[in-house]
């Protein structure tokens, strides 16, 4: 009679990828327990931004680096992107906080250039052009949403001038 071995196969694929799992979920929890938090925007607005920074990048990937011109060629990559109307994502365009239209810095690069050995910093390319409550929302080129104090929003983009665009 053949006996059983009843040691556990610590090369065992599945056993790796959930020891891995619980580790990486462990550490997340400890990491969200400090001061100083990131919060990632959630809604209407964040999701409206989102999705449009990702078309805004992937346009540019298809066009040598460089985003939409305007946003008629946008609206018509966020339709085809997100299968709705033309006239569904012109809509996106408007921010639901302010009322007011995204502000998008058309047919630039996402990427600014690097310098050195460093690689290039995400430039932002939409962003809300009042907000609300004393924030703003921004997106960069590397389609990471952020809510912004007015402080922080102008030093991020000490350029824009509300209501101007």
């Amino acid at each position: 009679m053949r006996r059983r071995d009843t040691r556990a196969d610590n090369g065992d694929p599945t056993r790796i990828a959930v020891c891995f799992f619980l580790c990486i979920a462990t550490g997340s929890l400890f990491a969200g327990c400090g001061g100083n938090k990131s919060v990632v925007p959630v809604g209407d607005a964040a999701e409206n931004i989102r999705k449009l920074s990702l078309t805004y990048v992937q346009y540019a990937g298809a066009n040598r680096g460089v985003g939409p011109a305007n946003k008629e060629i946008l609206a018509k990559y966020v339709a085809q992107d997100n299968l709705i109307s033309v006239a569904e994502a012109e809509a996106l365009l408007v921010s639901p906080r302010d009322k007011q239209p995204y502000v998008i810095r058309w047919a630039q690069r996402p990427m600014g250039s690097p310098v050195g050995n460093k690689p290039p910093e995400p430039n932002i390319i939409i962003f809300e052009n009042t907000g609300a409550d004393g924030t703003r929302y921004v997106a960069d080129g590397r389609t990471s949403v952020k809510e912004l104090s007015e402080e922080a929003f102008s030093q991020a983009v000490p350029d824009h001038q509300s209501s101007k665009e």
